[in-house]
């Protein structure tokens, strides 16, 4: 029972970790929205990713809540899709970040972060892989942890289905398993 606790506990603080990026994410689409709109600065992509990820977020922790109410097999493999999808977003916004095209914005040129938050957030190619660097392992982590608790739980032997019974040719003997028909 102890090691279940500690697997909430690892898995919560996750979530608040989670929980931070999503507020950094939402902040900087509510700057986008209210300051210029997408599709002034030429970032569609980006931003696409940014409200897929809150979207994502959004999922995972309902996906979270109803896992630890109704302890299925079927919310435990939707919380890890759920994660992995936001694994997945974070890795190609990431890169998209880094990626970015700087070759408009000049040093100093007074690029901001109210007039523009994702050109700003790209020029500072430091940012997009501090995220990477942490948020990516937390993602993994929230995997692994998340999949030791329900095995303790024993979720996966809820759900084997039985083997029909074969038998096993070998050296003249015949095996026959007992439990099946």
């Amino acid at each position: 029972m102890a090691r279940n606790q500690v697997y909430k506990t690892i898995f919560a603080l996750g979530w608040l970790a989670n929980f931070v990026l999503f507020c950094l994410v939402a902040f900087v689409l509510v700057q986008i929205f209210l300051n210029n709109g997408p599709e002034d600065n030429g970032y569609w992509g980006i931003t696409l990713a940014f409200v897929i990820f809150v979207i994502l977020f959004f999922g995972f922790t309902i996906s979270v809540v109803v896992f630890s109410i109704r302890k299925t097999y079927h919310t435990l493999i939707a919380v890890i899709v759920l994660i992995v999808g936001q694994l997945l977003c974070v890795l190609v916004t990431s890169l998209s970040l880094i990626a970015t095209d700087k070759e408009k914005f000049l040093p100093g040129g007074g690029l901001t972060f109210k007039l523009d938050p994702i050109g700003w957030i790209s020029v500072r190619r430091w940012l997009p892989i501090l995220f990477a660097i942490v948020f990516l392992p937390l993602f993994l982590i929230q995997i692994f942890v998340i999949n030791r608790y329900a095995s303790r739980l024993g979720l996966a032997a809820q759900n084997d289905t039985g083997r029909k019974s074969t038998p096993y040719h070998a050296e003249e003997k015949i095996y026959i398993a007992k439990d099946g028909p």
